[in-house]
């Protein structure tokens, strides 16, 4: 349901207006919630780079962002790196 979401705030509003950031956001907050940590990184870094790009770094919005993909590595299993997160399968 939220890729469908996404989907459609990409259509009406264009990739890079907050409410469609906001759905990617969504999205990867359940794509975290299901443990798929290498897709989690990729949704995770385009909000950020959106809203870095639409208000600027110290907007908060983009902090907000900054905080998601630092909870997503501290959910990460393997603390040490995020990265070994991303070569995790699947479950």
């Amino acid at each position: 349901m939220s890729q469908r979401a996404l989907e459609g705030q990409e259509k009406v509003f264009g990739v890079e207006h907050p409410s469609t950031l906001t759905s990617v956001s969504n999205l990867a907050l359940v794509l975290q919630d299901q443990r798929r940590y290498y897709e989690t990184e990729a949704m995770n870094r385009r909000p950020l780079e959106g809203r870095e790009k639409v208000f600027g770094p110290e907007h908060p919005s983009t902090l907000t962002s900054v905080k998601q993909n630092g909870e997503g590595a501290l959910n990460c299993p393997v603390r040490s790196n995020f990265f070994s997160c991303m070569a995790l399968p699947n479950s």
